[in-house]
């Protein structure tokens, strides 16, 4: 291999320990310097539906195309062992989540998902949001990085989440970081129907959230943060670190807990705002 280049090796050699259903292979961690196309996509989900070992599937630096994605979708709906999914470079968007979550009839394995760093947009977080109920024992979910969602995608998701969920969502931590979000875009989200109360049934298991470094110092800080702590009733920690953050979020966050919301409120970090002495 040339430095600089990548090398067109290619994963047959690791389908064949999936094949073989290798107690000891765990995980997998595709490199950059294997090949994965269209065609190498298709033996290793062939291979996956029928492993019962592999927990973790990393492969986020080569793109995967939509037809790529419809054949992990696909591969999901078979897997129940795998537990640990994060796929597709920063070009993996709206197109390549829809193509995913179509062909997800149900999943009962995955637990978390990592879509960390992409590409994905309103349409692509609506489309998500209404797919999660499909995921049953997902309990983690990190969206941080994906910039396009700001706050119509953020609202998208959270308003899809709670229409399609006919009881509440298994997911428990939930990570929104770096998403150009405002507590405008926070509130719509979680004013479903105008009822932050109404959101609650979809969200009542989150316990750990993440909004760190989003603009959440713009908008109605106070009743964002009132809404958060009523929607999610079962949250014990949140990090607001680096969000612009100013005494009327305190306000809000405050007004919550004198009217009983954040009972189960063990952390709140809001390191780097500009909250006053008299705020805090």
């Amino acid at each position: 291999m040339v430095w600089g280049q990548t090398s067109s090796r290619g994963i047959e050699d690791l389908v064949a320990r999936l094949k073989a259903d290798d107690s000891s292979f765990n995980a997998l961690h595709i490199m950059k310097h294997r090949r994965l196309n269209y065609e190498d996509v298709v033996i290793l989900t062939e291979a996956l539906k029928l492993n019962k070992n592999l927990h973790e599937l990393i492969s986020i630096n080569h793109t995967i195309d939509c037809r790529s994605a419809e054949l992990f979708g696909s591969m999901l709906s078979s897997n129940s062992s795998l537990n640990t999914l994060s796929i597709g470079d920063n070009r993996f968007g709206d197109e390549e989540i829809i193509a995913l979550i179509s062909k997800v009839d149900k999943n009962n394995g995955l637990e978390q998902i990592n879509l960390e760093g992409k590409s994905l947009g309103p349409i692509g977080a609506a489309a998500l949001g209404s797919s999660l109920h499909r995921f049953s024992r997902l309990f983690a979910l990190t969206l941080s990085g994906n910039r396009r969602m700001g706050d119509d995608g953020v609202a998208s998701f959270f308003t899809a989440c709670a229409s399609a969920a006919k009881e509440p969502l298994a997911l428990r931590r939930l990570e929104l970081c770096r998403l150009e979000l405002s507590s405008n875009g926070l509130l719509k989200g979680l004013q479903f129907n105008g009822c932050a109360a109404n959101s609650g049934s979809a969200f009542e298991n989150i316990e750990t959230l993440d909004l760190s470094c989003n603009t959440l110092g713009v908008g109605a800080q106070c009743d964002a943060f009132e809404a958060l702590l009523v929607s999610m009733p079962a949250l014990q920690d949140i990090e607001l670190r680096d969000c612009g953050l100013g005494d009327a979020a305190a306000s809000g966050l405050s007004s919550a807990l004198r009217k009983g919301a954040g009972t189960k409120l063990r952390r709140l970090s809001l390191a780097a705002n500009k909250i006053s002495i008299g705020g805090m």
